[in-house]
Order: C-alpha cells, then sequence, then structure tokens
C-alpha cells in the first residue's frame, strides 16, 4: 500500500545526499592537501578516525531520519526545531562554506607529469566528442582535456 508523499521522506534524501557530498569532499581535502593522507594513515591515528566517523554517521543520520520516521511535518518539526535544525544548518551552510576556504587555504600537493598512455591509437567518445590518445602530451578537446602525441 502506498502512504504518499510526505516533506519528511524528501528532506531526508536531501540530507542523505548532502551528508555523503561532504564526505567525498573532506576525503578530497584529505587526499590533496599536502601530508594529509600520510597523517592519516599511521596506525594510532586509525582508532580516532573510525570514532570520529562513527559518531558523525550516527549522529548525522539520527537527524535525518527523524522526519522519515515521525512521517509528517506537524509531528517532526517540534523536535527539528528544538535541536535548532543543526544538520541543515551544518551540511546546507556551514559545510560547503567550509569547504571553499579550506580548499583555497590548506597547502596544496604538487602533482607530477600527466601519466603516461601505452596504448597507441585509442579512440574513445567523451560526451560526444571523439577524441584520440596516442602517445604523451596533453590536448584540449572541446573542453576535456585528451592525451596526444608531440
Amino acid at each position: 500500500m502506498w502512504h504518499g508523499y510526505h516533506l519528511g521522506y524528501f528532506l531526508l534524501f536531501a540530507v542523505e545526499f548532502a551528508c555523503v557530498l561532504a564526505q567525498d569532499q573532506l576525503y578530497s581535502l584529505i587526499r590533496n592537501t599536502r601530508g594529509g593522507e600520510e597523517f592519516f594513515s599511521r596506525p594510532w591515528i586509525r582508532p580516532f578516525t573510525w570514532l570520529f566517523g562513527r559518531i558523525t554517521i550516527n549522529v548525522s543520520m539520527a537527524f535525518a531520519f527523524l522526519t522519515f520516521g515521525l512521517v509528517k511535518k506537524e509531528v517532526w518539526i517540534a523536535p527539528l526545531g528544538s535541536m535548532y535544525y543543526w544538520g541543515y544548518i551544518f551540511y546546507f551552510l556551514a559545510w560547503p562554506l567550509a569547504y571553499q576556504v579550506l580548499k583555497r587555504v590548506l597547502p596544496r600537493k604538487k602533482h607530477g607529469p600527466k601519466e603516461m598512455v601505452k596504448e597507441k591509437s585509442v579512440v574513445g567518445l567523451v560526451d560526444g566528442l571523439t577524441m584520440e590518445k596516442s602517445g604523451l602530451g596533453v590536448i584540449d578537446v572541446g573542453g576535456m582535456a585528451a592525451l596526444k602525441e608531440d
């Protein structure tokens, strides 16, 4: 039996999407920051990262699933208000702003030359554009970077 459309369902999906996006952005910050991966790969840091991850998941998903579990807006609006809507403020306002600031402030890793392609004359279709990879060098094909022999 279909139980209808409720705002709480859509809010749950929006918060879940924001959580996954924030996680991917955090991982990209760690991956692209000089010394980030080395720091978090230390054995004594692993329990702290695990604990931080578990707490973040439990607290964030508890907030998100509240609207799903209580279904009707008249029921879940008061509990969310008592929590000052922190999940929406964090995931839709504070984190995106913090991410943009951190992306510009944190020291970046220096990336080496483009990876070499060993295949010769490999033709691919990317976003409707045919491009040819053959050897080394970089050429821009319709906004997409493709490798080309010099």
